[in-house]
């Protein structure tokens, strides 16, 4: 992993960021720590007792290696943000401790086999640093996935409801279309062997089965409670269908210059009146 992929935040505000401050333990404040990347100045490395230093050119080969000019020490990134708090439980402990909250300065040792960087890169404690890190880049905080998760949920009843609007629509078209042509709704036999289930069930059956797509998802679907097609629901449709007539014949004749009312009345079979009233207006 090159420093370009570990950096994603340049700001001036880390300009004297020293890796030996442990940053506070606050997630916001720790994505900042995180996005900014190793700390790693270019200049100021004091010799040791050795009379040996920190030497630039090992950031190449170890792009997460931080320094600290107050301790004249060397951190690895990953550790000192994600290491386990019982460093010492794990393998290799001591230097692990040194590269998460010590810091190394046995430069001698820096690149010697087995020991040093060498050594502190083959720990389990490393893995397991670096495993957190990536798992902390990948991951969300608690309250951003609860917000998402209800924004998905909120998109999910969004959805229902546009298709159950979609659906609803589609049975008044039929409720209107057969109301329209003064045909009966109702068969004889509505079940599902019937080969007459009467008009209103045959026409959403024929839609849907001739490129209606909602109706057709609707029947395949729909829970039983939530079908719309019920008798009650079509008798319900059919209120709603007459009171908007009703409602609309009121504004036009609200509307109207003048109007006239006309009414008939018809006695058919078993002696039911039947009165009819209109409305004419200008």
């Amino acid at each position: 992993m090159s420093l370009q992929s570990l950096r994603t935040c340049n700001c001036s505000e880390f300009i004297d960021a020293d890796p030996a401050v442990k940053p506070p333990n606050d997630r916001d404040i720790r994505v900042h720590y995180v996005k900014h990347g190793p700390v790693q100045p270019t200049a100021g490395f004091e010799r040791n007792a050795d009379g040996r230093s920190f030497r630039a050119e090992w950031y190449s080969r170890f792009p997460w290696l931080e320094y600290s000019l107050t301790k004249q020490a060397e951190f690895w990134f990953y550790c000192r943000l994600f290491a386990f708090q019982d460093s010492s439980s794990v393998q290799g402990g001591q230097v692990d401790a040194a590269f998460s909250t010590a810091g190394f300065d046995s430069w001698k040792k820096a690149l010697a086999k087995g020991r040093g960087f060498r050594q502190h890169s083959d720990s389990q404690s490393h893995s397991h640093a670096e495993k957190s890190y990536r798992d902390f880049i990948g991951g969300k905080a608690v309250d951003t996935q609860l917000s998402e998760e209800r924004d998905r949920e909120v998109s999910r009843r969004q959805e229902t409801v546009r298709r159950n609007r979609q659906t609803l629509q589609r049975v008044f078209s039929v409720v209107r279309f057969i109301a329209r042509l003064s045909l009966p709704f109702r068969g004889h036999d509505e079940t599902q062997q019937s080969l007459n289930r009467g008009v209103f069930l045959e026409l959403i059956h024929y839609l849907a089965e001739n490129g209606d797509a909602v109706l057709a998802d609707h029947q395949s679907e729909a829970a039983a409670n939530a079908t719309y097609l019920a008798p009650q629901t079509q008798n319900e449709m059919i209120v709603i269908v007459g009171e908007e007539i009703q409602q609309e014949v009121a504004r036009r004749t609200a509307a109207a210059a003048v109007f006239s009312v006309m009414m008939d009345e018809t006695a058919p079979t078993y002696h039911i009146k039947n009165k009819w009233l209109c409305l004419c207006g200008t």
